[in-house]
């Protein structure tokens, strides 16, 4: 998924290390410039006032601007997705929500198994063992980038942290030439891009302002159970019709017409790599997707008649 961005737990492991701070005066500084720069003509102000009141999501600027040195998983995802105990999981999980699964797949033509599966690797079906942040803080947080002053604040603050990833002990000297503002300015114009996107979303739901302030979402500002970014759910909101992003029936449906979009009928491991591109990722869905298949044939489809 373009904009899509999934948090997993293996990108949290760093916590611990990567426990720094940066300069609160520098970030307030950088949200005025924020706050005037958002170019954002179809956006309420009430709404646009909104970014000066975010709180610095430090973890969301460390691990995204780090994330470049992440070696990815070590171990065997697919196994620890489908144990015994998972399976069992997902499975009470495709029949408790039969209805909005069935539902989205008579709108969408999308396997409900395959949608149970990504959500469940999404979320693990919204497990409050996942950490979750503000989506204003942290989208404005990563936005905050773009102000050059801060930026290259953050970069101080975090170089010394670089050491610890495997990619930097391996090649230190591949890292010493890198451009880290150019970085942070790409990582900046991106999150700004879910910024205006936020907005506008808040503005289509007519979300008062404390719901745009309390909305809650990945350390990147992914929002509900699909864990759409805002430039990737904003497509999907329509004035007239109220979404949940933290209701099923509504993630379900939102997944589903995603998936359909990205050619799911034609190609169901290119609709999953839009959505999250690691192979291991889409193997992990499609393996428990097909354990539930297996198990529960008819689902969603017609009763056969004698």
């Amino acid at each position: 998924m373009k904009y899509k961005v999934i948090f997993f737990s293996f990108m949290l492991v760093t916590q611990s290390l990567l426990a720094v701070e940066f300069d609160s005066t520098r970030f307030d500084q950088a949200l005025k410039s924020l706050e005037t720069n958002i170019n954002c003509a179809s956006c309420k102000k009430e709404h646009v006032h909104l970014i000066k009141k975010a709180k610095m999501n430090e973890r969301a600027i460390e691990l995204k601007f780090l994330n470049i040195l992440e070696s990815g998983p070590s171990t065997n995802r697919l196994l620890e997705y489908t144990t015994p105990a998972s399976i069992q999981k997902v499975e009470d999980f495709m029949k408790e929500h039969h209805d909005g699964l069935c539902h989205a797949y008579q709108k969408t033509n999308v396997d409900p198994t395959v949608v149970t599966a990504l959500m469940y690797m999404e979320t693990l079906f919204g497990s409050d063992a996942i950490p979750w942040f503000g989506a204003m803080d942290s989208i404005v947080s990563l936005a905050a980038l773009e102000d050059e002053k801060f930026a290259s604040h953050v970069i101080e603050v975090l170089t010394p942290k670089m050491k610890i990833y495997k990619r930097y002990r391996e090649n230190p000297t591949k890292w010493n030439n890198y451009d880290w503002n150019a970085r942070a300015k790409w990582i900046a114009a991106d999150w700004k891009k879910h910024l205006q996107a936020y907005l506008l979303i808040a503005d289509l739901q007519r979300w008062p302002k404390q719901k745009v302030l309390d909305m809650k979402s990945s350390w990147a500002g992914a929002i509900g159970y699909s864990q759409f970014m805002p430039a990737t759910a904003l497509p999907y909101i329509k004035e007239q019709k109220a979404i949940d992003f933290w209701q099923w029936p509504d993630s379900f449906l939102l997944t589903s017409m995603y998936l359909q979009d990205e050619g799911f009928s034609n190609d169901t491991q290119k609709a999953l790599e839009a959505y999250n591109s690691p192979k291991w990722y889409r193997d992990t869905i499609l393996h428990l997707s097909h354990i539930m298949r297996h198990k529960h044939p008819d689902f969603c489809l017609p009763k056969k008649t004698t």
